[in-house]
């Protein structure tokens, strides 16, 4: 079982007049096997022609402050890689 780390930083914020604020980031894992384990909001997608993981931690207010970031330990069976994570852009 081969996993990765990846930290969310306030870069990958994605502020919102009406809430909830949230982190979003794509990871190419070069696999589309929707079983992904993590312990957050996580899906299958296909983004620019790559497969991998989308990532959502979800705040209810804007409390993930500028200097903050949250680690995520992923695992998607079948990925041959796991790329540093990428803004999606809102």
């Amino acid at each position: 079982m081969v996993t990765s780390r990846v930290a969310l930083d306030d870069r990958f914020l994605i502020p919102s007049e009406h809430g909830p604020y949230y982190l979003q980031a794509f990871v190419e894992t070069g696999n589309t096997d929707p079983a992904i384990f993590a312990t957050l909001v996580c899906d299958k997608r296909t983004q620019r022609g790559k497969d991998g993981v989308m990532i959502s931690v979800f705040f209810p207010n804007n409390s993930f402050g500028k200097q903050s970031t949250v680690t995520v330990t992923l695992f998607q069976p079948g990925a041959l890689r796991y790329k540093a994570p990428v803004k999606v852009k809102n």
